[in-house]
């Protein structure tokens, strides 16, 4: 099987391809500087989806949690 992944825009670079917990993590630095990191898993039909996305940018040191509508976020 070939995968074509197809997460890059133009300006973006892959940072690196680590495995995580089971998944795949890709680190892609985007053309606006920020990183992130997109972790990809088998579905439960095996077949890879992008189960999560962290974005790393700037902030005063706090984490923001959003899933649909809810937003959590530390202070």
């Amino acid at each position: 099987m070939n995968l074509n992944i197809k997460i890059l825009k133009k300006g973006d670079t892959v940072i690196s391809v680590l495995p995580y917990e089971g998944s795949v993590a890709i680190a892609v630095k985007r053309k606006s500087g920020h990183v992130e990191i997109i972790l990809i898993s088998k579905n439960s039909d095996g077949l890879p989806e992008i189960s999560s996305t962290w974005t790393i940018g700037e902030g005063d040191n706090e984490i923001e949690v959003r899933d649909g509508d809810v937003r959590i976020s530390t202070f």
